[in-house]
């Protein structure tokens, strides 16, 4: 008597010879011609050949569906998380601002009256609240480009960097934008303008260079994505910093009175992963690139016409 299994098995070999079209009562029969069992047993030798790549397709079909549901929960669970972090902040913002408001006040109303050591302290209160607000206020503004979502639509690069530039303030005659032929017809264009003004602003303010500054901006094929680079002629990133600088609140420049110098690379690195893309830095003695990397298509979650979830 045959096991589970091997019956198992005679019950699928039977199943695909009748979706083969041949009579698995009929096969080696002793009154059928050798070409004729020749001809049947090619075609079952087909069909059974057939089965890995059937089985691969499926395996193909079923991975993609699980990492399209991977990545919507990704999204809900980044949604959850930024909402948390938004109510956090709004909680610490509001007590801190409370404290500097008391210590404005006294300083006004009972200033006269204040000895020079007190009059110092409240200074430091006040400077130190204020660099707390905008440590908050930094996080909040991280957390939002982490939630942000842009519409995948029509458009013209060298546009939305001519635009970026004059929102960065850059001065006439340093932007040298080439080889822009590279986009796709289509991209997340809010995206790209805001990423571009964060980038150009962190150029303008913070580039040390001797002599004119240079702005390059160019953008290359890459495979399933493409690459947009911008670049300047300043002096290099010290080393210690380059494997932090996108981080939040990592930056060359120390921090001054009430500021959280720092944020704007970690608001690009945000807004790029958040769109299925990836960053990259580099810097040296001919200056420093970032590297921008955003798919053609919009992420699994969006929808057919590039239209965020939700």
């Amino acid at each position: 008597m045959p096991s589970a299994s091997r019956a198992l098995d005679l019950a699928q070999g039977l199943d695909l010879c009748r979706q083969a079209g041949l009579d698995p009562d009929a096969l080696g029969a002793p009154d059928r011609g050798v070409a004729e069992q020749d001809a049947e047993l090619a075609v079952l030798l087909r069909v059974f050949a057939a089965q890995p790549a059937q089985l691969a397709a499926a395996l193909r079909a079923r991975d993609a569906c699980h990492r399209a549901a991977a990545a919507t929960a990704l999204l809900d669970q980044r949604r959850r998380a930024a909402a948390d972090l938004h109510r956090i902040v709004h909680d610490l913002r509001a007590p801190l601002r409370g404290v500097r408001n008391l210590v404005d006040w006294a300083v006004e109303d009972h200033g006269p009256a204040l000895g020079a050591e007190l009059r110092e302290t409240l200074a430091l209160v006040q400077e130190q609240t204020g660099r707390m607000d905008a440590l908050v206020a930094g996080v909040r503004r991280i957390s939002r480009a982490a939630d942000t979502r842009c519409a995948w639509e029509r458009v013209d690069l060298e546009a939305v960097v001519d635009t970026a530039w004059r929102l960065a303030g850059g001065p006439p005659g340093a932007l040298m934008a080439v080889g822009l032929d590279a986009c796709p017809a289509a991209a997340p264009v809010e995206l790209l303008e805001e990423v571009l003004t964060e980038l150009f602003e962190n150029i303008v303010q913070h580039a040390v260079v001797e002599g004119p500054l240079r702005v390059s901006v160019r953008s290359v094929a890459a495979g399933p994505s493409w690459c947009l680079a911008v670049g300047d002629n300043g002096g290099p990133v010290p080393a210690h910093l380059r494997g932090r600088v996108f981080e939040p609140f990592v930056s060359r420049q120390p921090p001054t009175g009430p500021t959280a110098p720092g944020q704007g690379l970690a608001v690009v690195k945000a807004l790029v992963t958040v769109h299925g893309g990836r960053v990259a830095f580099e810097s040296g003695p001919r200056g420093t690139v970032v590297r921008l990397w955003l798919p053609h298509a919009p992420p699994p979650g969006w929808g057919a016409d590039g239209r965020p979830p939700g």
